[in-house]
This record gives structure tokens, C-alpha cells and sequence, in this order.
């Protein structure tokens, strides 16, 4: 896993960030085996189906790093995009391999690879971590994944091993709610809370008789969602500013439709009532 890590970041060292990169197959298979193995597209094989709308599967470009041409090249996207690639083919690669086991022990091991990034991050900058740190409020235990404090500044993180699918990304608008609901809006939900009762005094990242309303609090939501497509960060914050006030209802007379509203409408509801109190 390290060497793939140290192979995607020598690459994105070598390309640029704003046009296609054009490199030999020799260079390519030498230099980056482990991209080569698990990142590479086939010819004719990436997004066949593009023009399909019905098609769940019409889009799977942002899977490869190495997109082979007709010549001895193949061509790789820009810096960002490469990268959003590359991170997608390690989390494809680990939950494949976790699933031989289980589901929720692949759904672990992401996790932990989110949580081990985000903690050794946090460390270069000589920062104190609190790490799992659990309290009490109204009755409940709750949990920091990982907080930061210097100074009147706090920056909280919380991670979820959830992604949106392949089949939420295309034509089924309910499996879609559906990812966003446990992915995006169950961290969103966490962290507000976590800030709610930070302000309240209720956490150990403050003390007895200091000044609540001077802290500074930043919320990091982190999944795989960060490393997918461009397109999808975009697709998470838009949908929640757009259907914030709106109450969904499913009309395919699917239970697993009908659970899905309930779960987002439930969801979305609980976040701005905790925005409303901050």
C-alpha cells in the first residue's frame, strides 16, 4: 500500500495541472507498476456507454490513471483529477480485497486508512490530536474522530468509511439520496452537534469559566467521496443548499425507495435544528 502511495505522489510530481500529460507505455510500466496494475483503463473500455443515459454504468473514467492511445502513449489527466483517480483505484483496491472477508471489515479498513492520513497529517504540523475523544451530552455518548486545538482555534474532523456508489452517481435518484443520507449528511449531522456542545460547554476541548463565544470552530468532513470525481464535491454541496427546505417522498411504490425519503427528510430536519441553535 506504501509503494502505491509513493508511486501516485511521483507521479503527480511529473505531470501538470492543467492540460492532459502525455507519457510512454515503457516509462508508464517501469516507473509506476502498481498504477499500472490497478489504475490502467482499457482501449475502447472507458465510458462506452457515455451516450446511454439509461446505462448505470455509463461513467467510469474516474477509476484510471493511464488512459492507453492507439501509439506506444498513454495519456493522463490533469494534477487534480489524477489525483481524485488515484485515491479511488487504492480505496477500490482495499475494499475489494477487505470484502473477501466482509463488507463491514472493508468498510473498517477504509476507515482506518481515513483516519491514519488524517492523524499523520495533523502530526507534521506538530499538533496536539485528540483522537476518539468520547463525551456526555443530553444523555448520550458522543464521539470526536479527531479534534485539534490551539489557542481560541478548534478544528474538528469526522470521517465516514461510506461513499456515494456507482449506481448513485448515474440514473437512480434514490439510491443517490440514499448514499448521501448515510455519507454526507451523517457527518454533517456529527460535526454540528459536536459544535453545538462545544459552544455549550459540554466537551473537554474546553474549560470551566472561559469565554465560549471566542472560539473559533472549523468542521473537515472526510470519505471517500473526497477522492472521488470533481464533480461529486460539487454534486454534495449543491444538493444539500438546494433541497434543504424541501421534504422528499418517493411515488415508485418501493419500500427501500420509501426508507430512503424518510431517512433524508429525518436527517436533513435534525441538522437545522442544530443549526438553528448555533
Amino acid at each position: 500500500m506504501n509503494n502505491l502511495f509513493n508511486e501516485l505522489e511521483r507521479l503527480l510530481d511529473v505531470i501538470t495541472f492543467d492540460h492532459f500529460n502525455k507519457i510512454s507505455i515503457l516509462q508508464a510500466r517501469s516507473c509506476f507498476p502498481l498504477l499500472w496494475k490497478y489504475g490502467r483503463g482499457c482501449q475502447g473500455g472507458v465510458n462506452v456507454n457515455y451516450f446511454d443515459i439509461s446505462n448505470n454504468n455509463f461513467r467510469n473514467h474516474d477509476q484510471f490513471v493511464f488512459f492507453p492511445s492507439d501509439n506506444e502513449y498513454v495519456f493522463v489527466l490533469p494534477r487534480a483529477l489524477t489525483a481524485a483517480a488515484g485515491c479511488s483505484a487504492i480505496f477500490k483496491m482495499i475494499w475489494d480485497r477487505g470484502k473477501q472477508v466482509s463488507q463491514d471489515f472493508a468498510s473498517k479498513i477504509i476507515g482506518k486508512v481515513i483516519e491514519k492520513s488524517i492523524l499523520i497529517s495533523c502530526k507534521k504540523h506538530n499538533l496536539h490530536v485528540w483522537e476518539n475523544l468520547s463525551y456526555y451530552a443530553d444523555g448520550k455518548r458522543l464521539e470526536f474522530d479527531f479534534a485539534v486545538r490551539e489557542g481560541q482555534e478548534i478544528i474538528l474532523f469526522e470521517t465516514k468509511a461510506k461513499s456515494l456508489t456507482s449506481k448513485a452517481r448515474t440514473v437512480n435518484v434514490m439510491a443517490f439520496v440514499s448514499d448521501y443520507t448515510k455519507s454526507f449528511l451523517s457527518m454533517l449531522r456529527q460535526v454540528v452537534r459536536h459544535e453545538l456542545n462545544i459552544k455549550r460547554g459540554r466537551t473537554p476541548l474546553t474549560e470551566i469559566g472561559e469565554d465560549l463565544h471566542a472560539l473559533r470552530i472549523t468542521k473537515i468532513t472526510v470519505s471517500p467521496l473526497c477522492y472521488g470525481p470533481v464533480s461529486d464535491h460539487v454534486l454534495v454541496g449543491s444538493f444539500f443548499n438546494s433541497m434543504s427546505n424541501a421534504i422528499l417522498c418517493s411515488a415508485t411504490g418501493n419500500i427501500k425507495d420509501d426508507i430512503a425519503a424518510e431517512e433524508f427528510n429525518e436527517k436533513m430536519n435534525l441538522i437545522k435544528e442544530d443549526i438553528g441553535e448555533l
